[in-house]
């Protein structure tokens, strides 16, 4: 199967993971949400097999420690991407939007539909089709996601900068 294909076929199966993402909660102030979605990345990057996993508490001078988490993957290409992400959303657990609908016009609906959880889906099905289907792999990634983007990443920012220089 040709990958644009392949990536095709997967259309029903991201938008049931943008549907099951977006229906949990993970306010940028909702640490208990942020901590169970960072997990629930972590087994998804796990088929990647990844080089480097990493899982750090970031603490802003102004809230409670949330996630940071970095994947890596052929650290030692000449030719590496960055790309990033986030956990956060805008609604915090009292908002009354918290439940993704799929009206059936080719639209999903929701909290952080497009902000950034279907940026994740999006993104983890993209390095699944390059990691399944390109032989020849002479190009390493990383993938940084933070849990405090919407409020200005203060807690990550230092990390970003540090990962992106890599």
């Amino acid at each position: 199967m040709h990958p644009s294909a392949w990536i095709e076929s997967q259309q029903e199966e991201l938008v049931r993971t943008v549907v099951r993402w977006s229906n949990r909660n993970t306010g940028s102030a909702n640490v208990a949400g942020l901590q169970s979605f960072s997990d629930e990345l972590i087994a998804e990057f796990a088929e990647l097999r990844p080089d480097r996993v990493e899982k750090r508490e970031v603490t802003s001078p102004a809230g409670p420690s949330i996630p940071l988490l970095v994947f890596q993957k052929r650290t030692e290409a000449s030719r590496r991407v960055f790309l990033f992400g986030h956990l956060d959303t805008v609604f915090g657990p009292d908002h009354p939007f918290q439940r993704a609908t799929v009206p059936g016009d080719g639209r999903i609906l929701g909290p952080g539909v497009c902000d950034m959880k279907g940026g994740l889906a999006v993104l983890l099905c993209g390095l699944r089709a390059f990691e399944g289907f390109i032989e020849e792999k002479r190009l390493g990634w990383t993938v940084v996601i933070n849990s405090d983007e919407e409020v200005g990443s203060p807690a990550s920012s230092a990390s970003l900068v540090e990962e992106a220089r890599g």
